[in-house]
């Protein structure tokens, strides 16, 4: 009997244009042995003048729909120098392959997306999209090749988001507006489908596709036979300790980050910007956090060489970005990673739970934030 085949990943060629031209994402690729987050022309290791604001976006407002956050390579067809307008698109890019999907040009893709605009620390609009009709110019010659594929996406409030509309109705495309960072979601999800794990190998965008060879997946095997079976034997029969007895609060540390004022706080989070960090013991039952002018952002960080889990339950949903994935779903921080919880809304004098998860044990605690100083 015949084992059916995996569904094909949707493939997906995602324009950046600028006022110069029309880029497209040609790849995007974890590179876990990079010290930070890249941007460069592809074929080209040599970073481009927009690597900086790249590394500050990977490590701000999207580590926090990243469940192993680690450093990226993104590769354009097209030099772009300056302006954030690249934001938008690039965002999209990440969020397209968290779902599985394969970066494409645009002749192969099955959708093109045309995208366009600054996002701020909630990956929401910052400022107005502009020379609209300068970029749809530039981007003519694609977007014919596209056709009724091309999806559009601007801000709610674009000044010229009439144009946008024309040109997608000239080729038989859809346009599509954002307020929100949900709307990017709700968007994908209609285009390319919900969430699936994107696939490790190959990598996403060009590149070679690479199977295991035998031997080497039964090495793996054994090894994970092996790690399964001493994690199996150092759990005692209540799971609630593992051989060595470490706890799991140990094994993590938890920083409150914070600013003098909640808008300094959130351009620290986008732009990478120093904050300060108070560590917070997790010994106890309940972690009482201080109150402060803002609380922005709370990270976790890995002390070891086990990786933890962190969950949170739905006290605090309303605080954060909705597809934000530690609620309701736990994240693993791996050793050398962090994780950053991001809030959208002050969290001040709110309770919510805390679960830490390692070696099959679990341990719990209440988070209690102070009321913030007025």
């Amino acid at each position: 009997m015949q084992t059916p085949h995996a569904p094909e990943p949707p493939r997906l060629a995602i324009l950046v244009p600028t006022t110069g031209g029309c880029a497209r994402v040609a790849s995007l690729e974890r590179r876990p042995r990079l010290a930070r987050s890249m941007a460069t022309h592809v074929d080209d290791f040599r970073p481009l003048p927009i690597a900086e604001g790249y590394h500050r976006l990977v490590e701000g407002p999207l580590a926090t729909h990243d469940e192993a956050p680690t450093p990226w390579h993104l590769a354009l067809t097209e030099r772009i120098d300056t302006g954030r307008s690249w934001e938008l698109p690039v965002v999209l890019a990440h969020r397209a392959v968290a779902r599985g999907a394969r970066l494409s040009d645009v002749t192969e893709a099955d959708t093109v997306i045309w995208a366009t605009g600054a996002v701020d620390a909630a990956l929401a609009p910052a400022g107005e999209a502009r020379y609209l009709a300068e970029k749809l110019a530039h981007s003519a010659p694609s977007l014919d090749v596209a056709g009724p594929r091309a999806h559009f996406l601007v801000a709610a409030d674009a000044p010229d988001g009439a144009l946008v509309a024309e040109a997608a109705g000239r080729i038989g495309g859809t346009a599509h507006t954002f307020s929100t960072f949900e709307d990017i979601e709700r968007m994908l999800d209609a285009v390319i489908g919900s969430r699936t794990p994107a696939p490790a190998n190959p990598p996403a965008g060009k590149g070679e596709v690479r199977t295991a060879k035998p031997a080497a997946i039964l090495i793996r095997a054994a090894v994970l036979a092996a790690l399964a079976a001493a994690i199996a034997a150092s759990v005692s029969i209540l799971g609630e300790e593992t051989g060595t007895g470490e706890r799991l609060a140990a094994m993590i540390r938890m920083e409150q980050l914070t600013a003098p004022t909640r808008e300094a706080c959130i351009d620290a989070v986008l732009s990478g910007g120093a904050l300060t960090a108070r560590r917070l013991p997790l010994d106890e039952p309940v972690v009482e956090i201080p109150a402060t002018p803002a609380t922005c952002a709370l990270r976790f960080v890995t002390l070891g060489a086990t990786p933890v889990t962190v969950r949170f339950d739905d006290r605090l949903q309303d605080t954060l970005i909705a597809a934000d994935a530690p609620v309701g779903r736990a994240i693993t921080v791996v050793n050398g990673s962090h994780y950053t919880l991001v809030f959208r809304a002050s969290p001040a004098g709110r309770t919510t739970g805390l679960t830490l998860g390692a070696g099959g044990r679990e341990e719990r605690r209440t988070l209690a934030f102070g009321a913030e100083d007025r």
